[in-house]
């Protein structure tokens, strides 16, 4: 028997004989095996990624993996090394067997072995490869990942512990955020980026922070009609308003049904419809979501399941507003944000501002600093009524952080606009 490595003082024996080196060529192909599965399956792009989410066997199963990608990279690198280690050790035995003379040679041949066996070669043809390498090494790659559960367990539990000896905790989303406006704002001074494109990168950031109750039409803006209105007034009502789908109410403007595609009303003009049953069997059923659920999830949700609508309800179910998938477009790339017709806050003068009364309220204190008491209301108009206490009507005016706040326009029940200025301007008084 032969020390398995002779100068390495490991008390471990191994014969050099054919047995090692059939254990020596099996280390080799599991040293390719996991460096070429870690190149493929971290190599694989986007659309890649979604395909597989989308399909069904070993597409899925790629795609699971992939979902734990912490145990997947420690499962990985567990076996590359444990596989390089035996290659190692092999070759050692191998040397001290055959060349005793020259130990110098497992030290010049074996690095070069392994570099171009076990890393060169297996991630360049795995790269090239890598959307059939994935679904190739799916199960068995699983069942190793479900093999050394318990030593992942350990690892991870260790290096907890170390990350919080060191104070190196996973950082903060948000600092990463920041760091990388720094970049983009120093690409924009440099010229590398023009400001259209930082504006959107911003708002990208942005988006990720807003809630549905940020970017609805609140409830008196919606425009909807119940569903006892005739064909014909539906038609021209329909036009007028240029909306391509109506929310139907039925016992009352708080009770959406449905929702009406104009696409749908359209297919009667020869036999208009002339009672609300036909008319409910176009409806398709309202989509109700939380005042608070994030506008990113909402928008996937909007493309996920193909509408374009949905309906917004505070914590009491009451509804609050209405949001579209042009709303949170719009607000990601911007499309309306320097349309005169859409600005909610306009300058008129240096202190005065008129504001629009469907302005969120944390968009009014942002813009201009002026902070709004928290209440039950969502909308500055809302805030006028609620500290009115009635219906308010032109010319009404409220005191808000050392700002008078008076109604311009009015239509109907509903506040329109307003206009905001400090109370120690002589045009207040």
């Amino acid at each position: 028997m032969t020390p398995l490595l002779a100068t390495g003082g490991v008390g471990l024996d191994l014969e050099a004989g054919p047995a090692t080196v059939v254990a020596l060529l099996l280390m080799l192909v599991f040293s390719f095996f996991f460096s070429g599965t870690e190149t493929a399956y971290f190599g694989l792009q986007k659309p890649d990624r979604e395909r597989f989410e989308n399909g069904t066997g070993t597409q899925r199963q790629v795609a699971w993996l992939l979902s734990r990608r912490a145990a997947l990279i420690t499962a990985i690198l567990l076996g590359n090394e444990l596989a390089n280690t035996s290659i190692a050790a092999t070759t050692g035995a191998i040397f001290n067997d055959w060349a005793p003379r020259w130990p110098w040679l497992n030290v010049v041949v074996v690095p070069p072995l392994l570099v171009l066996v076990s890393e060169i070669t297996p991630k360049i043809i795995a790269y090239r490869f890598r959307t059939v390498w994935t679904q190739v090494v799916a199960w068995p790659l699983t069942a190793w990942l479900w093999a050394v559960t318990p030593v992942r367990v350990v690892f991870a539990t260790l290096l907890s512990l170390v990350q919080r000896a060191i104070g190196a905790e996973e950082r903060n989303e948000s600092v990463a955020e920041e760091e990388l406006l720094v970049y983009v704002d120093r690409g924009t001074q440099q010229g590398e980026l023009d400001p259209n494109e930082r504006d959107i990168i911003e708002a990208v950031f942005e988006f990720d922070d807003l809630v549905v109750k940020r970017l609805m039409t609140p409830r008196p803006d919606i425009f909807s009609v119940p569903l006892n209105t005739s064909w014909q007034e539906l038609l021209r009502l329909a036009r007028a308003q240029g909306y391509s789908r109506i929310p139907v109410t039925g016992a009352g403007p708080d009770d959406v049904i449905g929702v009406l595609l104009l696409k749908d009303l359209l297919k009667f003009r020869a036999r208009p419809l002339d009672n609300p049953k036909q008319l409910r069997a176009l409806l398709l059923p309202p989509v109700l979501v939380p005042d608070t659920k994030p506008a990113d999830g909402m928008l996937r949700e909007f493309l996920e399941r193909r509408f374009h609508m949905a309906f917004v309800v505070n914590e009491h179910g009451t509804l609050v507003g209405l949001v579209t998938l042009d709303d949170l477009l719009g607000e990601l790339l911007g499309t309306e944000e320097d349309d005169p017709e859409h600005l909610e806050i306009d300058r008129i003068r240096p202190g005065a501002m008129a504001v629009k009364a469907s302005v969120d309220l944390e968009d009014f204190a942002e813009e201009t600093g002026v902070a709004v008491p928290e209440g039950e209301y969502h909308t500055l108009g809302g805030y006028v009524a609620h500290t009115l206490g009635r219906i308010p009507a032109t010319g009404d005016h409220v005191e808000l952080d050392g700002h008078r706040l008076e109604v311009t326009e009015t239509d109907g029940r509903r506040v329109v606009q307003l206009r905001l200025v400090p109370l120690d301007d002589g045009v207040a008084s």
